[in-house]
């Protein structure tokens, strides 16, 4: 701040020297004479005013001038970079005070939002509790249905081994019956086989024993004392072959014995008295 001090005070004796070597410089005729160098090697100037101006003095003046002017010059430009910087401060402390305007917007509405959120929160929270506490009850009744469901299902499963046991008592008895069964229709078959041969043989038996009956039955005897007679019969494919003999003891009095053989392999045989008056 010195320095810049005396720099303006050089300026301003400058322009106080210049202004009064001015009109002296205006004149039209100005004598100058040459006076030999003073003790410092300098030259001295005469006008027609009789002045006496020290040139080297003035010369070491005008270059301090000018030294100074170099410092003005400077201070102008610290000056103007100075009030630049203070602009930007100033523009940077606006926009820093609209940020803090607009941060203080956001955060009031961040607050706002907050307790907002809060709300909403408390209002989810309750949802939740009643819904956690609904489906607390509901899971209660569903653990005591599934309770109950597992007592019914060991029930069931309790009376299922005791149906298994039974059916596997009943699957033993079946397989005892499916064998007695089977004896018996194996039994029952051979008896059926037995009977029908049975009746077969029967039919045949007695189908040739009429047939053989009747042989005999069909037997003619002369009116002689000694008669022997034949026959044969047929009765449903089966036949009966017959032979007799008829004696006569007296008028009155004979007698018959006759024979039959069938086409079964059985035999007939007859006896028979007649008495008539």
């Amino acid at each position: 701040m010195k320095s810049v001090n005396k720099s303006i005070i050089a300026v301003v004796v400058f322009s106080a020297l210049f202004t009064s070597l001015a009109p002296a410089a205006q004149a039209a005729n100005v004598d100058v004479a040459v006076v030999n160098q003073n003790t410092n090697g300098g030259f001295i100037i005469s006008g027609i005013d009789s002045a006496t101006y020290d040139l080297q003095k003035h010369e070491g003046q005008i270059s301090a001038l000018e030294a100074g002017k170099a410092d003005v010059t400077q201070v102008n430009n610290v000056a103007t970079y100075a009030q630049q910087i203070r602009t930007d401060h100033d523009n940077l402390v606006q926009r820093v005070t609209l940020d803090e305007q607009y941060d203080g917007q956001a955060i009031i509405k961040n607050r706002d939002d907050i307790a907002t959120n809060k709300a909403n929160q408390k209002i989810v929270d309750n949802d939740q509790n009643v819904l956690i506490n609904t489906n607390g009850g509901k899971a209660d009744t569903a653990l005591q249905r599934v309770a109950t469901n597992q007592v019914a299902v060991s029930d069931v499963q309790t009376k299922q081994k005791a149906q298994d046991s039974v059916i596997q008592t009943h699957t033993g008895q079946l397989a005892n019956h499916e064998t007695r069964i089977t004896t018996l229709e194996n039994q029952n078959n051979s008896r059926f086989s037995s009977m029908e041969k049975q009746q077969n043989d029967d039919r045949k038996e007695y189908r040739s024993g009429i047939a053989g009956a009747a042989s005999i039955a069909g037997l003619h005897y002369v009116d002689t004392d000694n008669a022997i007679a034949v026959g044969a019969a047929d009765f449903k494919s089966e036949q009966g072959y017959a032979m007799g003999y008829r004696h006569k003891f007296a008028e009155n009095v004979a007698a018959t014995v006759s024979y039959a053989g069938t086409s079964d392999g059985d035999s007939v045989v007859a006896a028979s008295a007649s008495l008539g008056w």
